[in-house]
């Protein structure tokens, strides 16, 4: 290998050189004296189809130099990308940050006309100045610049190979498979240089093509040994059922490894965080289903992230996928679904697509119903419902996963919460930036367990006797959790075209006075006997102070959020699930009857109710405990003193656990937060 290595990337001797320059010349030259003793001798002989023939070698000579003008520019860019690579690879040995920051400028020069990379060009931008070492910046320039490009470079690999061992495996002719591979190949080089930035002319292509080659050649040995060992034994198994099948499959195989060299050698940054292709990837990717079955069919094979409440994940366990959960609590997730398999990160802290990439190996489906209702302690809705869900869907892009985005109903840019705002901001990403997408926006969502506006109906409903009531006519539009699980599981099998966009809610809204009637009747509660309408300040006031209760972290349902939504409306259009080909959303009345309100189900409801006077009363013990504590501080340190204290000493602990009491007030949670609930990545087993 160390002999083919040193041969192929041997320099030409300089009497080479030479000689071909010398040959060049005297062949031009000799041209061009042969054309112009023919056009003086025809303008002697014949003016008029002289002059012709001089303007027809004029505009060829014309045509020539455009020509060689382009091909001086392939050159050109070529010789830029080879640039912008050394001196990424440089800046990455010597740890140089200043030259890593000169190689992100220029690819931001490089990529400045690419509408496609405008979202990750910005956020470079935004987080490259804290970066404080080369690796870092580098690596973040990977996966927000290179992240999409490897993905459509990788989709012309793929191509490729499947052109080739298909060719190979069915035409019996015996040029056939020759001409194919080469044909294939070149253009896969070239198209993988276009990706990249660096599109070559003709002879821009043959160098690039030597280039890829010896490549191949000095480094692809071990690669062969190592990554298509897998890919030929699956060629010289396929053999045995069929001669011209294996053969396909090993010049798919090595079409593929012509492909990883291509991307080696055109990519402006080496593999630092990124993963470089395998071989036996890009080909079980290319001939799934040419060869041995069809891959990702419904109900066989499918992997997916899922981030949920619990309903949904629920559901798919009952059609028998095996779920992984992602979460943030190991406590909250080890409560909820304690026989589920867990992995835990952060999901506000997963902003660019290189922090999901560990999450996504063997996925074919992310579906994310994970937010926030309101920013708090531990929450950040910007993050949660925007930057992390642009950096999700760029991932998912660049390695052709589904994407199935459960929104909310009403979301828009200039919607009155932010919670709406922040939703329809991620909603916005994942349409801009492409590949397969499912955005579903339901509306309240009705299920066994009760999250924000849920939970304030059902505290509202608890309330006994007389029953208050603000925005009493207010429309809203509900589902229950089943229709919603239905409707994830029709995408994720293909029912649905990708790139659907529809709301999902039942036909006939309902008021907030008749759907609290009714969630009271579901409930079992007793008929009230008044209601007692309240103004909208008030409850704008009772708002304010839950959401400072949130802030010492108890999460009220009756925060603003959750206020606001309730007053503006939750309403959609179902014509557009409809069109789709979905499956109608059941009424309320039909929601509520095949789900059975349970005992838990009525006294959480009335603790609900309670909670703020627990919170109320434990806050001022807390705070009561501090204040007797400083203003009777003689009596209280003279319980140490008589245990042997110093009189100063035991003034001075009194006063020192009195601030600290006053600084720590107890923290009360009224749920999970956002990512402690079940988030997934399921494996879809064949149901049972």
């Amino acid at each position: 290998m160390q002999t083919m290595a040193a041969l192929a990337t041997a320099r030409p001797s300089r009497l080479a050189k030479w000689f071909w320059g010398l040959l060049g010349t005297l062949l031009v030259a000799m041209i061009s004296v042969a054309a112009w003793d023919f056009t003086t001798a025809l303008i002697a002989r014949s003016p008029i189809l002289g002059y012709g023939i001089t303007a027809l070698v004029v505009a060829f000579v014309l045509v020539l130099t455009v020509i060689a003008l382009r091909e001086l520019a392939a050159f050109s860019r070529l010789k830029r990308m080879d640039s912008l690579h050394h001196s990424a690879a440089e800046a990455l040995l010597t740890d140089d940050l200043d030259a890593a920051r000169d190689v992100v400028a220029r690819l931001d020069s490089l990529y400045s006309g690419r509408e496609s990379l405008k979202w990750g060009r910005e956020r470079l931008k935004e987080r490259a100045p804290e970066q404080f070492d080369a690796q870092t910046l580098l690596s973040l320039a990977e996966s927000e610049l290179m992240t999409p490009l490897d993905a459509a470079a990788t989709k012309q690999v793929e191509a490729a190979a499947r052109q080739v061992a298909t060719v190979t495996a069915l035409v019996p002719l015996a040029l056939a498979d020759v001409v194919v591979a080469l044909t294939s190949n070149l253009r896969m080089i070239r198209r993988v240089a276009e990706i990249y930035g660096g599109r070559s002319g003709t002879l821009g292509s043959w160098r690039l093509t030597r280039a890829v080659l010896t490549h191949l050649v000095a480094t692809g040995a071990v690669a062969m040994g190592d990554d298509m060992i897998g890919s030929l034994a699956g060629g010289g198994l396929l053999s045995k059922l069929s001669r011209r099948f294996g053969e396909g499959v090993v010049n798919g195989a090595l079409t593929a490894r012509v492909g990883v060299a291509a991307i080696e050698v055109c990519r402006p940054l080496p593999f630092s965080r990124g993963k470089r292709p395998s071989v036996s990837g890009l080909v079980s990717r290319a001939l799934a289903g040419l060869f041995g079955g069809a891959a990702n069919e419904p109900g066989s094979g499918n992997r997916c992230l899922w981030h949920d409440r619990c309903g949904l994940t629920r559901h798919l366990l009952k059609e028998g996928h095996h779920v992984t959960g992602l979460g943030r609590s190991v406590k909250s997730a080890r409560r909820e679904f304690p026989t589920l398999d867990w992995v835990f990160h952060d999901l506000a802290h997963m902003t660019i697509p290189g922090d999901w990439l560990p999450y996504l190996r063997n996925v074919d489906f992310v579906v994310n119903a994970a937010g926030a209702l309101q920013d708090g302690p531990s929450d950040n809705l910007t993050a949660v419902h925007g930057v992390a869900i642009a950096a999700l869907a760029e991932a998912c892009a660049a390695h052709d996963i589904g994407l199935v985005q459960i929104s909310a109903a009403g979301v828009a840019r200039d919607a009155s919460t932010h919670f709406m705002r922040s939703k329809a901001a991620g909603d916005a990403a994942i349409v801009g930036i492409g590949g397969a997408h499912w955005i579903l926006r339901p509306g309240l969502v009705l299920s066994q367990t009760a999250y924000g506006g849920t939970g304030l109906l059902r505290m509202l409903a608890a309330v006994p006797l007389i029953q208050p009531l603000a925005m009493a006519e207010t429309p809203i539009q509900t589902i229950g959790i089943d229709d919603l699980a239905r409707a994830v599981s029709a995408c994720i099998r293909g029912d649905i075209a990708p790139g659907t966009v529809a709301d999902l809610v039942e036909e006939t809204p309902h008021s907030l006075r008749e759907l609290t009637a009714a969630m009271r009747d579901w409930l079992g509660f007793a008929p009230v006997r008044a209601t007692l309408t309240a103004p909208r300040w008030a409850m704008q006031l009772t708002a304010r102070g839950a959401d400072f209760l949130g802030h010492l972290g108890w999460r009220s349902p009756l925060r603003s959020t959750a206020v606001e939504t309730l007053a503006t409306g939750v309403l959609g259009d179902p014509a557009d699930w409809r069109s789709a080909g979905g499956a109608p959303v059941a009424s309320l009345d039909q929601t509520l009857a095949a789900m059975p309100a349970r005992a838990e189900d009525r006294l959480a409801a009335r603790m609900r109710l309670d909670m703020p006077f627990v919170i109320a009363t434990l806050a001022l013990f807390w705070a009561f405990s501090a204040l007797i504590g400083l203003v009777s501080l003689d009596a209280a340190a003279a319980l140490m003193t008589t245990r042997g204290w110093p009189l100063w000493l035991a003034q001075l602990s009194v006063a020192g656990w009195a601030w600290l009491i006053s600084r720590l007030p107890p923290r009360c949670s009224g749920g999970p937060p956002h990512s402690a609930p079940p988030s997934a990545w399921w494996r879809s087993a064949s149901p049972t």
